[in-house]
This record gives structure tokens, C-alpha cells and sequence, in this order.
């Protein structure tokens, strides 16, 4: 493989794996996406097992470390005492299932108003959104992006905007409880969340943005569907999936607001 000659090495699966122990886990999960890649190319599909996670699945895996919900929601509990703001940053990350980038991305112009101001869509945006092509909230999260999108001074329209100081603060904070906490591994638990729910794992990986929309409308929808009438029944089972985070949010965060 390229990678191991420009390493000096030789083609050794193992020799990779060593090579990855030492990164951190986001880079670990792009090179071992990269490595999956190749090795389909090559047919070696016997290796495949090595390199769990990447694009294989939309949740990680494997030495990428994840998360559970009760920590999740302990994080976003310490951060709301240091800044509501970027606790409901977090918050959004929960809900969504979208990435950073993405949610960063986000602004009211995207707001689907007329169908549903809990849905929002996603403008492909080089280097800011990948594959999502919409976001899903709730009632308590759309009622705490609207009274932070009131807030005085504020000059920006997207829909969370937070100071990087205050991020490196809370996150440092919340460090010292929740040592492997990341803000990207949120969109691994509402993946979870959504999977206990019962919702098939297709319209997951359509909220999370890893099946193609056309291929979603075309394939998995019921023929006489329209566009329009999917996204409210995605709706629908998204925020029955996340009903008590959505109760939790209002009692725990959106008080403090």
C-alpha cells in the first residue's frame, strides 16, 4: 500500500494498526476508513475485521470510543452551569445526530417553515457539511434556539453561536469528569437513541445523512409518498424516539435560558 511504502515499511496490516494506536481517535477513524476503502478495492474483504468503524457504519466503533447517554447528559448538565449557550450547542448535537461542522453550518434561512419549523435543510457547503442533507428537532430544542436567536446583540444568523474560549473552558471542565467525552461522539448516542426506539436503521442513516436522499425517496418510501409527507413522518418518529431527552432538555436546560 502507498501509505506503508511512504512510511518505509513493509505491506503489513499489523504495522498500520501499531501506526494508529498513537494517533488521536478522529484521525484513527479517517485513516481507518481509508484503509476499509483499499482493501474492497483489493478484495481482501478477509481483512475487513481488522478496521471495524469508517464507513461501514454510521456509528463508531472498534478502538473509536463512544459514549453512553447517561454521560452525554451528564456533560451537557455541567455545561449548562458554565454557559446555557453552549450547552444547547450540545444539545442540537444530541438531537440532530448531525456533525459539528454541520450544525455550525446552520442558519434560520434554512428553516423549513411552511412544512415544519422543526426541520431544517442543509446546504451543501464545501468543507462545512458532508452527506446530511436535513436536521431534525424537537419542541424544547426549537423553543431554545429561538429564545437564543432573541437574544440582544446578537448580530449572526445561525441558528448556535458561541465564543471558542468559552468552548475550551466547558470542555476542560467537563474533561474532568467525563474523560473520553468528545462533542462529535453525540451523534453516536442519538444513533443509539433512535435504534432502541425501533426506527430501521435506513431512516437512521438518512437522518444522519449516509444514504443518498434520491436513493431514500426512490427505494424506501411508500410509492404514493411525497416529499414533503416523508420528512413529516421522519419527523414524527425522530421526536417520539427523543420524547423524554426532549422532556429532559426543557426541565434540565431551557430553564436556564
Amino acid at each position: 500500500m502507498q501509505i506503508t511504502r511512504d512510511l518505509g515499511w513493509k505491506p503489513s496490516i499489523y504495522d498500520i494498526i501499531e501506526y494508529m494506536s498513537g494517533l488521536p481517535s478522529d484521525k484513527q477513524l479517517h485513516l481507518k476508513k481509508a484503509v476499509r476503502l483499499y482493501l474492497k478495492f483489493i478484495k481482501r474483504k478477509d481483512l475487513l475485521e481488522f478496521f471495524e468503524g469508517g464507513w461501514s457504519s454510521s456509528t463508531s466503533s472498534g478502538d473509536v470510543v463512544t459514549i453512553s447517554l447517561a454521560e452525554a447528559l451528564g456533560a451537557i448538565s455541567l455545561a449548562s452551569y458554565m454557559d446555557p449557550v453552549y450547552a444547547i450547542y450540545l444539545c442540537t448535537l444530541l438531537v440532530t445526530g448531525l456533525r459539528p461542522c454541520e450544525v455550525k453550518s446552520i442558519t434560520w434561512d434554512n428553516q423549513l417553515v411552511a412544512l415544519d419549523p422543526r426541520i431544517f435543510k442543509l446546504e451543501k457547503m464545501e468543507r462545512k457539511t458532508k452527506r446530511a442533507y436535513y436536521a431534525f428537532t424537537t419542541p424544547a430544542l426549537l423553543e431554545a434556539l429561538e429564545k437564543l436567536k432573541d437574544r440582544p446583540r446578537r448580530r449572526t444568523n445561525k441558528i448556535v453561536i458561541y465564543r471558542r474560549e468559552v468552548e475550551y473552558e466547558v470542555l476542560k471542565k467537563i474533561k474532568h469528569v467525563y474523560q473520553k467525552f468528545e462533542p462529535r461522539l453525540l451523534r453516536d448516542v442519538n444513533s443509539w437513541i433512535l435504534t432502541k426506539a425501533g426506527i430501521q436503521e435506513t431512516i437512521v442513516k438518512f437522518i444522519h445523512g449516509w444514504t443518498s436522499k434520491e436513493v431514500f425517496y426512490k427505494h424506501y418510501l411508500r410509492p404514493q409518498m411525497t416529499r414533503e409527507e416523508a420528512l413529516l413522518e421522519i419527523l414524527h418518529m425522530h421526536n417520539q424516539a427523543l420524547k423524554e431527552i426532549d422532556k429532559w432538555l426543557r426541565e434540565n436546560i431551557l430553564a436556564k435560558l
